[in-house]
């Protein structure tokens, strides 16, 4: 097996995932999501088998997935699927392989320090066919899911899956700006009069010299940006047009969010905590998935907690518990949202996630004045000044001042609140003894990365949305969306 066909046969496995749960009236936004879709349902599965100490080998994982592949196959064959749907999903499937062959030919990934270790700690788990001790304590300082996406190079006889980098990052072009027509269609209408908009914002975004970088790069950052993407999109998705099959999709995506580096389990609840608690969705639409999610992430910390030293740099037994304890917590307090009480304290949740932030960035200044001004100082300078941004964060800037005058989306928390609290929450990684620098591969640049597709898609959303002269508080029934 090639990696080019490995990275089909996940795209295929992802397509029919996304066909049986995902937006399957629109079969080309399927086929974007397709092959990130794949790709977290193999890495969750992976990560069951090894943690339930199954032998990680390639047959093993083939029955594993073969549950889910089966499980979708069955409900396409029982709604059934139109021509239309086959021709676009065929088509797709086509081009997407055609993409992968030469972009597998030749190793064209970026790779840092990093890098190699990700890539090495998955070839020792394919080669060791286990998820061994000394490898777990490893994890204190790198999330798991690139590692265990590199370590199907075993399988196809690769030392690194230097082709995974450039295809995830490239097959992000095609799901952005079908995400965002789909969001401007939901909230104006008719798609056709305003494709060179949606052109215009996806060209923006992709020739952003460090948005291209990390197209490249292969590290946590673009999985980690697309995927926060894809759980705050398709959550605003199921919201604005009250359908409940978006969540799916979304929550998928979060878990995969989740797994990506150490920190990103406090970014999701940061944003569960902006979406769920706001959401009009049925409770059932919500329930099941997120107990898988509390429950996926929660027992890899847990399992974590039971390998990492007691001084690891990032993460140490109790603050992986902490984690575990937090998403339990979470999920406790959304059961209990049906009391009236819960619901009244519901309205108040972003504007106190927002509070905290402030008071943490607050008490953060107050007392390591020095460092963390510096952090701050040095990020900035990073901004404005490397080559690989340009003038970006000067374009956004004035795009931010425009969009006060604009009217919003509906269901908008996770931008408005979830946005400027990523930034601050960045900022507060910063206490000592980690500072950051000003260079390419400071820890803060790369980490801007996460929520650029998001803010592009905000302020995109907000300008096409005002250019068509429409209220974007006012779905295409003609009723107001839940905005609280």
């Amino acid at each position: 097996m090639t990696q080019s066909l490995l990275f089909v046969l996940i795209h295929l496995l992802g397509l029919a995932i996304c066909l049986a749960i995902g937006p399957r009236s629109r079969p080309a936004l399927c086929c974007a999501l397709a092959f990130f879709i794949g790709l977290a349902t193999v890495v969750a599965v992976a990560l069951g088998l090894l943690i339930a100490r199954v032998p990680y080998t390639p047959w093993t994982l083939a029955a594993a997935l073969a549950v889910p592949l089966a499980v979708s196959v069955f409900a396409i064959a029982r709604r059934g699927i139109d021509r239309r749907t086959i021709a676009v999903a065929a088509a797709w499937s086509l081009a997407f392989a055609a993409m992968c062959l030469p972009l597998t030919a030749v190793n064209l990934s970026i790779m840092t320090y990093d890098s190699h270790i990700f890539a090495t700690l998955g070839k020792i788990i394919g080669d060791d066919r286990a998820l061994a001790a000394d490898v777990l304590a490893r994890l204190h300082e790198w999330g798991v899911f690139q590692v265990l996406a590199q370590s199907l190079a075993v399988f196809v006889g690769e030392d690194l899956l230097y082709g995974l980098a450039p295809v995830f990052g490239l097959a992000f072009a095609p799901l952005f700006a079908l995400s965002l027509a789909h969001a401007v269609e939901a909230q104006c209408g008719p798609i056709r009069h305003r494709i060179a908009w949606v052109g215009l914002v996806t060209a923006a975004l992709f020739t952003i010299g460090m948005v291209a970088y990390h197209a490249f790069y292969l590290h946590t950052n673009m999985g980690s940006a697309i995927y926060l993407f894809g759980y705050v999109v398709f959550f605003w998705l199921a919201e604005v047009e009250r359908e409940p099959k978006h969540m799916s999709i979304a929550m998928i995506c979060l878990i995969a969010l989740a797994l990506q580096r150490t920190e990103t389990p406090l970014v999701a609840m940061i944003f569960l905590a902006l979406t769920v608690t706001q959401s009009s969705l049925p409770r059932r639409a919500i329930a099941g998935w997120l107990t898988i999610f509390v429950a996926v992430v929660g027992l890899w910390y847990e399992v974590l907690a039971r390998h990492v030293s007691l001084d690891g740099a990032f993460l140490t037994p109790g603050r992986c518990r902490m984690v575990s304890g937090a998403l339990v917590a979470f999920w406790l307090y959304w059961l209990a949202s049906r009391a009236a009480i819960v619901r009244a304290i519901n309205r108040f949740v972003p504007a106190a996630v927002a509070a905290a932030c402030f008071i943490a960035l607050a008490v953060a200044f107050a007392w390591q004045t020095r460092h963390v001004a510096g952090s701050a100082r040095n990020w900035l300078h990073a901004l404005r000044t490397l080559p690989y941004w340009a003038y970006t964060w000067y374009g956004i800037a004035g795009l931010l001042v425009l969009g006060c005058f604009l009217p919003r989306p509906s269901f908008h928390h996770a931008f408005v609140v979830g946005i400027p609290v990523f930034l601050g929450f960045v900022l507060l990684l910063a206490v000592e003894p980690h500072s950051y620098g000003s260079f390419v591969d400071d820890s803060a640049n790369r980490m801007t990365i996460h929520i650029v597709p998001l803010l592009f898609f905000y302020l995109g959303l907000k300008v096409i949305a005002s250019a068509s002269g429409v209220d974007q508080h006012v779905s295409r029934s003609g009723t107001s969306p839940r905005d609280t």
